[in-house]
């Protein structure tokens, strides 16, 4: 571990742990890409948590980069564990006495039958922190012992409507689709382990200087609109996490609201004034600059407003050629780093 990472802002932890995945894994949007980011510096700071959502990785058919996916974040998560042939007992013990995060993969084959029906307990009751199964234990007063089923889980399994709604309602479903040829690294696990492991002390020096905000009540978000009280209880801590890093507060919510299928929330003025400036660029694409004048009338702001939010976004103004005058304004090249950084991922990017 080098002393220039550990020196790293806080800002950069997200967009880390987001380049880190998106160099090996395809994924049907950014949203998710984003939400998968935030679950792995949730793991890290698990032990602030009251709830976890599960990530459920799925596709209507082999092939598509499920197992990937698991690879990729094991390198990164808290404590990756992969659930592969253990018993239930070995199961509940571990999760009791580990707290990993948990990979399951082929997840949809426990629901084929009743003798499975304890291995269903184990994901049912496990997103909240009092989640447990009781299971007889001569050592304890009333032979009788609780054992926690809470840690972060990662999923994965084929389509198949095998699934029941008890888990896809504790779940962020991310459905994959077949990758094409190139467009991610090829992934070798022993190429990314000293990476992989800086990139986890980083993280943890991160959970460490913000662990009381994470626990603190009083920082807990609003619940959004448009989802389920079982929903908005399960993102929480990924919100908490969002929270804490610069630019990432609308960011989060528009990824939720993506992967729930609900309407996004609105935009902080400041970052509307930001959107602006993205989505004339959108409307015009071989222009370089824009000027703060067409970004002011666009968003309804002053020149003191614009200025301000974007010297918090990092961007710096000048004076250029603009439409065969000088005027103030801003260069593609400085925004699009800001775009990335502080805006919700496009839809359909």
């Amino acid at each position: 571990m080098t002393n220039a990472t550990l020196a790293q802002p806080t800002a950069t932890i997200a967009d880390e742990v987001r380049d880190f995945i998106k160099d090996y894994v395809s994924l049907p949007s950014e949203s998710y890409l984003d939400i998968l980011t935030l679950f792995v510096l949730h793991t890290h700071a698990f032990d602030a948590a009251r709830t976890t959502p599960y990530i459920y990785i799925t596709s209507q058919g082999p092939g598509s980069g499920k197992t990937r996916v698991m690879e990729v974040m094991q390198e990164i998560c808290r404590k990756s564990s992969f659930n592969s042939a253990m018993t239930t007992a070995t199961l509940f013990t571990m999760i009791d006495s580990r707290r990993p995060t948990l990979f399951w993969d082929e997840v949809d084959t426990i629901y084929s039958g009743a003798k499975n029906e304890e291995l269903r307990g184990v994901l049912n009751s496990g997103y909240k922190h009092n989640g447990s199964v009781p299971r007889i234990d001569k050592s304890t007063e009333d032979g009788v012992r609780d054992y926690s089923t809470f840690c972060p889980k990662v999923l994965a399994g084929i389509d198949n409507g095998n699934v029941p709604d008890t888990v896809l309602d504790r779940s962020i479903k991310i459905t994959l689709e077949r990758a094409k040829p190139g467009m991610v690294k090829p992934f070798y696990s022993e190429d990314v382990e000293e990476l992989a492991a800086d990139l986890q002390d980083t993280i943890r020096a991160w959970v460490q200087a913000n662990n009381d905000a994470l626990r603190n009540r009083e920082n807990r978000p609003a619940a959004m609109e448009g989802l389920t009280d079982r929903q908005n209880d399960m993102i929480r801590p990924l919100l908490m996490v969002a929270d804490r890093i610069p630019g990432w507060h609308d960011r989060a919510r528009a990824a939720f609201a993506h992967a729930f299928g609900a309407q996004e929330t609105p935009l902080s003025p400041a970052a509307a004034a930001l959107n602006t400036a993205r989505e004339w660029f959108l409307m015009n694409p071989d222009a370089d600059r824009i000027a703060s004048r067409t970004i002011m009338d666009g968003a309804g702001i002053n020149g003191k407003q614009l200025g301000s939010w974007m010297t918090q976004f990092g961007v710096k103004g000048g004076t250029y050629a603009i439409g065969g005058k000088n005027s103030k304004g801003y260069m593609k090249t400085e925004l699009d780093a800001a775009f990335d950084r502080f805006l919700p991922a496009l839809p359909n990017n």
